[in-house]
């Protein structure tokens, strides 16, 4: 696992707790800037379409529908960005996502890469 962290003097233990979790959860992406528009577009167009089949979101204001559906498109980015992620470590960081943990110690991720023993890279 190599990551690569901006900002403040590094903190070791937490760049450590936070390559487990990169290593146990294997997101795709690093932050939100790096999910691409066509996935965002279809997460989007699949929660409108939820929400459309929600009785309790029939009768809704647009502009309420819309925020609704902006909070869970953020509940289902969470599932695959890294800084959004909840850490894995909930004893040791409780109720923090990877990002403010790492920003509480100053650092900012980058980008990282995951090895995978008998995987090939192209």
């Amino acid at each position: 696992m190599l990551l690569e962290c901006k900002g403040a003097a590094p903190n070791d233990e937490l760049l450590k707790d936070v390559a487990a979790h990169i290593a146990a959860l294997n997101p795709p992406y690093t932050s939100t800037a790096d999910v691409p528009a066509d996935v965002i577009a279809k997460e989007k167009g699949l929660v409108m379409a939820e929400m459309a089949n929600d009785p309790k979101s029939q009768g809704k204001p647009a502009n309420i529908t819309e925020k609704i559906a902006e909070g869970k498109l953020r509940t289902r980015l969470a599932d695959v960005v890294l800084t959004e992620q909840p850490m894995a470590n909930a004893t040791k960081y409780p109720n923090t996502s990877v990002g403010a943990a790492l920003k509480k110690a100053g650092l900012e991720p980058v980008k990282y890469v995951r090895f995978k023993v008998g995987a090939v890279a192209l």
